[in-house]
């Protein structure tokens, strides 16, 4: 039996090896849709919207509690920060993080991942402080509790 594999140097073949290495450093199931690599929330981590002017206070506080805080960027618009899968089935934001622009990503959403070389980054999305291991993950409540604590400090300014 003949089994067609994609010619190394091709996008499909670039695709799959990053795929594969998400897999592996990180044990997310990460999947080649089209000409993008895709993971859905909810199987393997959780994601959160942060409007751009509150991640860097949000990740300078987590940094104090030696977390890092992995974010998805475009460049333009709000960042999304990658997190542990939360313990709780119901993703709620109080009001006062929910005002600020904060914004869950729902559960079974499908969101594009950036390739891990430069071929395979679509319009220019790529990891901030990208995670070196599935441990690099902070737990989804301590980026919400320090996000109300960013906002208790500076209330007003965002």
């Amino acid at each position: 039996m003949v089994t067609s594999c994609p010619a190394i140097g091709s996008g499909s073949y670039l695709l799959t090896r990053d795929r594969d290495a998400y897999a592996k450093r990180f044990g997310w199931s990460v999947r080649v849709d089209g000409a993008r690599l895709v993971v859905d929330v909810g199987a393997d981590l959780d994601m959160l919207v942060l409007p751009r002017s509150l991640h860097q206070p949000v990740q300078v506080e987590l940094a104090l509690a030696l977390l890092r805080l992995p974010c998805l960027d475009t460049g333009r618009g709000p960042v999304v920060a990658v997190t542990t899968l939360s313990l709780s089935d119901s993703l709620q934001l109080r009001d006062d993080v929910r005002l600020a622009g904060v914004r869950v990503v729902p559960r079974h959403s499908t969101v594009v991942l950036p390739g891990l070389s430069a071929e395979t980054n679509p319009d220019g999305l790529r990891w901030r402080d990208v995670p070196r291991h599935a441990r690099d993950l902070p737990p989804w409540a301590a980026v919400v509790g320090t996000v109300r604590r960013v906002l208790d400090r500076g209330r007003g300014a965002w």
